[in-house]
Order: C-alpha cells, then structure tokens, then sequence
C-alpha cells in the first residue's frame, strides 16, 4: 500500500512539472471541431451565398416553412421578405446564427443546408436552400 501511494504522488509530482503539451488538444471533441470548421470554410453552399434561405423544419409534427433574407443593405437578416422583422446575424466558424427575425426562434444555419432551430429549450434539426 505504501508502494502504492509513493508511486501515485511522483506520478502526480511529475505530471505537474512536465510543463508538456495541453492534453485537451487531443481531445475528440477538439479534433472534431477543427474538421468541422475545416468543412465549413470550404464548403460551396453558404447560408446567404445566393440570398434569400428558405429553411424547413418538423414543429409539434407538421412540416413549417420560414424565410430568411438578407435586408436593409445587408446589415440584417429579415423574417418572410425584405420588408420584414429585421433579426441579426452571427457569422461563426461552424453556424451562421440568426436570432430576431422570428418571435422566439434562432436559426443555427451550417454549411451544405443543415442546421438547428431553436425555440424555448428546444433544438430542432432543420433543412435549408
């Protein structure tokens, strides 16, 4: 038990002064997140690349439509057509982020015409071109 317990503290002693590399680097999660903004970087299909979006998404069982367009000189996003609630857009290495256009929904729009809508707590996948 002795043995034991020295062996775990030089570990630990060595472990704290080793000054290595940052083990959160080799992490899936971090791995995954650079390919994903990879992919994102690169893709042809950019949410606002052509203009307007039209987003699908499964609300409470039935199918809903939503329209996205760029407005007031391309400084907002506005909801149904150029003349609409005007929201904000995030642009970020994996979504481009729309909150405002729709009373109670933000659109999580990724590179290729997926993403996320989310309203109150819910995240709900979504389809757009």
């Amino acid at each position: 038990m002795r043995k034991l317990a020295s062996g775990l503290l030089g570990a630990a002693l060595l472990a704290g002064c080793s000054g290595g590399s940052d083990m959160a680097q080799f992490e899936f999660a971090n791995v995954e997140r650079a390919v994903s903004a990879q992919f994102a970087s690169t893709h042809p299909m950019q949410p606002f690349a052509e203009g307007p979006v039209a987003i699908l998404v499964t609300e409470h069982g039935d199918l809903r439509t939503y329209s996205l367009h760029p407005c007031r000189g391309g400084t907002h996003i506005c909801a149904g057509g150029p003349r609409g609630r005007a929201g904000h857009l995030r642009d970020g290495a994996q979504w481009d982020v729309v909150s405002g256009a729709y009373r109670n929904r933000t659109f999580y729009l990724s590179p290729g015409g997926s993403g996320y809508m989310k309203r109150g707590a819910q995240y709900l996948p979504l389809a757009w071109d």
